[in-house]
C-alpha cells in the first residue's frame, strides 16, 4: 500500500484553487453516472408507481444525468397531464428533482431556471472540464464478525474528488479518486463493506489506522442510440431493491468494457470486465486475474411491463476468449462447446406497474438437470420476488415494501475455484450468496422532502454451503432447501435518513441482531447484539 507523496497533493491543491479562480458558465455534462447511493434513486422508484411511468430504466443502474433529466421531465408532464396528482411532500420532490437536474432538464429543451451543480468549472464552446468535492465520515458498532464475540467500533473519514471533461456533445472522461481513513478496534482485514474498498489490502493484526483509496475512472461516447463506455465502475442489473440474483453492486467496482444499444421499447447491453480473486488473509494464495462477460436484453412490449433476459459467465484458467467479446454469442452454447468449464449463469426477470402498486421476479438459472428431479444437486438456480405498495389503503405519503430472495445449494460455486462467480471474495449476485435466503418487509413514512423514516425487518438464513464448497465436495446427490445447521439472523430495525439537494446527506441506522447457530453450529450460544450506522455525506 503506499500513499499519495507531498507533490501529488500539492498538485490537487494547486489543481482546486485554479479551479475555483476560473470559474464559468457552461452547459451539463449529460453523460455523467449519477451515483448509485444518490438520494434521487429513491423519488424515482416511488414516483414511477405513483405516476405510472413505465420504460424507466431503473433495471439497470447507474443512470446518466441526461436520463434521470428525461425522467423528471416525464413525471412533471404527467403531473400536468392529471395522469397523477402529486402529494404536497411529492410537488416538493418533483422541485428538488427539476433543482438538482436544471442544466441537463434545459438542454433537453425544457424552460427552467438553473440552478448550477457546481462552481468549479471552465469551458469553452466545445470543451469544458469540471471538478466536484465530496467528504464524509461513517461509524458503526456492531460484531458482524461471528468469530469474534466482542463489539467491533469503526469510524472513519473520506474525501472524495470526482473531474469530468467533456469534449463537444458526444465524448466525456470522468475520474472518481475516493480516500479513506478508518480506525478500529478490530482487524483491519478490510472495510466492513466490501463496496468501501479493495480486499487484497491486507494490514497486520496490531494496526489501528488504515489509508484505502478506490479509483473510478471511465470515457464514453454516445452517439444517438449507441454508447460505448471503457472504465471502472459498479453496475446493478434486475428489478430487485434489496437484492439482485446476477449482477448486484455489492463488489468493489469492475473494470469493463461496455456497449449500450437504446431504442425506447428495447435495449440491449453487452459487458465484459476483469475480476480479481479475494485475498482476505495474508496466508491466502495468489489467484491470477480472471474475466467477466455479461449482456442484457430488454423490452418493453407494453407502457407498464418490463421483461429482461441476462446472460453472465466468469473463467480464468486462460486468457480472455474472443467468444465471450462477441456481443451475439449465446453463453451457455459456448460454454458447452469448449466442455462446460466455465461458470455460465443466466436469469430472466420482469416488473409489472398497476394502480399504486409495482410487482417483480428474477429467476436465475447456474445450472438444471430436471430430469433426475428438483433436488438433485445439479439444478443450481435462484429466485426473487418482491413488491411496493405506494399510498397501502390510502395512506398518504406512506409505502410499504417487502422482497424474498433464494439462491440454491451450489449456485455460483465452481469445481475450479478461480471460476467462482465473485470478484474480491464477494458474490457478484446475490448478497447472501448460495445456500442462503434473505426476507425484508418494511414500512416507510416520508415526513418532509428530505426526511423519512422506516421501520424495517429482515431475516437472513445460511446453510453450511458457501462459494469455496462445490458440488464436487457433496456428500448427498440431492440438496435441500437450506443445508444442514442453518444460521439465522434476525434483524429488526429503523432507519432515519435526510437527503436534500446536493449539499448534505444524513443517515442513522438502528438494528437489533439476533444469530441463531453461528457460523452453523447448533452448540454454540445464540448470539444478540445491537449495530448502529451513522454517516455523513457533504458536496462544497
Amino acid at each position: 500500500m503506499t500513499a499519495c507523496s507531498g507533490r501529488a497533493w500539492g498538485v490537487w491543491i494547486a489543481a482546486a484553487l485554479l479551479l475555483v479562480a476560473l470559474q464559468t458558465s457552461a452547459p451539463a455534462i449529460e453523460l455523467l453516472d449519477l451515483p448509485l447511493r444518490h438520494w434521487a434513486y429513491e423519488i424515482l422508484e416511488r414516483l414511477e408507481v405513483r405516476a405510472g411511468l413505465g420504460r424507466t430504466g431503473l433495471d439497470v443502474r447507474p443512470l446518466r444525468r441526461g436520463q434521470v433529466a428525461e425522467l423528471a421531465r416525464r413525471l412533471r408532464a404527467a403531473a400536468r397531464a392529471g395522469t397523477w396528482t402529486p402529494t404536497r411532500i411529492e410537488r416538493e420532490q418533483l422541485r428538488m428533482l427539476e433543482h438538482e437536474f436544471s442544466e441537463e432538464i434545459v438542454a433537453l429543451g425544457d424552460t427552467l431556471p438553473i440552478l448550477q451543480r457546481t462552481y468549479h468549472r471552465w469551458g469553452g464552446e466545445e470543451w469544458q472540464f469540471q471538478l466536484f468535492f465530496f467528504a464524509g465520515q461513517l461509524a458503526s458498532r456492531d460484531n458482524r464478525d461471528l468469530s469474534q464475540e466482542f463489539t467491533q467500533v469503526d469510524a472513519g473519514v473520506f474525501f472524495q474528488p470526482q473531474a469530468a471533461l467533456q469534449l463537444g456533445g458526444h465524448f466525456v472522461a470522468f475520474l472518481d479518486l475516493l480516500l479513506r481513513w478508518r480506525t478500529t478496534n478490530g482487524v483491519l482485514r478490510n472495510s466492513t463493506d466490501p463496496r468501501e474498498g479493495e480486499a487484497e489490502f491486507v494490514f497486520e493484526a496490531s494496526d489501528r489506522f488504515s489509508f484505502t483509496r478506490t479509483v473510478q475512472p471511465y470515457v464514453r461516447w454516445k452517439q444517438g442510440p449507441l454508447l460505448v463506455d471503457v472504465g471502472r465502475e459498479r453496475l446493478r442489473w434486475g428489478p430487485g431493491r434489496a437484492n439482485a440474483m446476477l449482477l448486484l453492486d455489492g463488489t468493489p467496482p469492475l473494470d469493463v468494457l461496455r456497449i449500450d444499444l437504446d431504442f425506447g421499447w428495447i435495449r440491449y447491453l453487452h459487458t465484459i470486465g476483469q475480476l480479481r480473486a479475494g485475498k482476505l488473509l495474508p496466508d491466502d494464495p495468489e489467484l491470477d486475474d480472471k474475466h467477466l462477460g455479461a449482456h442484457r436484453l430488454i423490452i418493453h412490449p407494453v407502457r407498464r411491463l418490463t421483461l429482461g433476459v441476462s446472460e453472465a459467465v466468469v473463467y480464468g484458467d486462460r486468457g480472455r476468449d474472443l467468444a465471450y467479446m462477441n456481443p451475439l454469442s449465446v453463453f451457455f452454447v459456448t460454454q458447452a462447446n469448449i466442455g462446460d468449464r466455465d461458470n455460465a449463469l443466466a436469469s430472466i426477470d420482469a416488473k409489472l406497474l398497476l394502480a399504486s402498486l409495482e410487482l417483480y421476479g428474477e429467476f436465475l438459472v447456474d445450472d438444471l438437470n430436471l430430469r433426475r428431479g428438483l433436488r438433485h444437486f445439479g439444478n443450481k438456480v435462484g429466485a426473487l420476488a418482491g413488491f411496493l405498495w405506494v399510498q397501502p389503503f390510502g395512506a398518504g405519503d406512506w409505502d410499504l415494501d417487502g422482497e424474498w430472495s433464494w439462491a440454491s445449494q451450489f449456485t455460483y460455486t465452481h469445481q475450479i475455484p478461480i471460476n467462482r462467480y465473485q470478484h474480491f471474495g464477494a458474490t457478484l449476485g446475490s448478497r447472501a450468496g448460495p445456500d442462503a435466503d434473505l426476507w425484508s418487509v418494511g414500512l416507510r413514512r416520508q415526513l418532509s422532502r428530505g426526511w423519512w423514516v422506516r421501520g424495517f425487518y429482515e431475516l437472513e438464513r445460511h446453510g453450511e454451503g458457501g462459494l469455496e464448497i462445490d458440488q464436487e465436495q457433496r456428500l448427498d446427490d440431492e440438496q435441500e432447501y437450506l443445508s444442514g445447521v442453518v444460521e439465522s439472523r434476525h434483524q429488526p430495525g429503523l432507519q432515519v435518513r435526510y437527503r436534500g439537494l446536493r449539499n448534505l446527506e444524513l443517515i442513522v441506522d438502528y438494528r437489533y441482531v439476533r444469530v441463531t447457530n453461528p457460523d452453523n453450529d447448533d452448540r454454540r450460544e445464540t448470539l444478540q447484539y445491537h449495530a448502529v450506522r451513522a454517516a455523513t455525506r457533504i458536496e462544497f
